[in-house]
């Protein structure tokens, strides 16, 4: 009975490590800090952004191309998350979290453009604005189903 436990157990275990190796996905981790400045009411107010991105890549080969030694990848489109601290007063802890994520098949173009009250995050050529002093972001409404945002308060 102890030697049918062990078989089992033992073909559960390979079973379950055969399926979990068959999860091709590459993922690619960044962290960028940029420091920026606004006038606001006669004074100048610093803010400091750190922007973590990870983008989440499937790796999959033309079927016809499956039994070759030398393999092309297909193109998928990728899984993109970023996760934007923000800091307002300088005091080294972050205020608040801007999480958004989205799905992109070209090259991720991401940058973020400091503005009189805020910033602009323009992603895929659509922006999302944010104010730093309202503490909300806005997207036009034709773009809100490419983007998952959501904004956290950090106490």
């Amino acid at each position: 009975m102890k030697t049918i436990k062990t078989i089992l157990l033992a073909s559960a275990l390979i079973f379950s490590s055969a399926i979990y190796s068959q999860n091709n996905i590459e993922t690619l981790k960044e962290t960028t800090l940029k420091n920026y400045q606004i006038e606001h009411n006669g004074g100048t107010t610093e803010y400091t952004l750190k922007i973590e991105s990870s983008k989440h890549s499937p790796v999959t080969m033309y079927h016809s191309e499956k039994y070759e030694r030398e393999q092309e990848r297909r193109e998928t489109s990728d899984l993109i998350r970023k996760e934007i601290s923000i800091d307002t007063n300088s005091d080294g802890k972050f205020d608040r979290i801007l999480s958004m994520s989205y799905e992109s098949r070209a090259d991720d173009s991401f940058e973020i453009k400091p503005t009189n009250t805020g910033f602009t995050i323009s992603i895929i050529g659509k922006n999302i604005y944010y104010d730093l002093f309202k503490n909300e972001y806005s997207v036009k409404k034709e773009y809100s189903d490419l983007f998952e945002i959501m904004l956290n308060e950090v106490k």
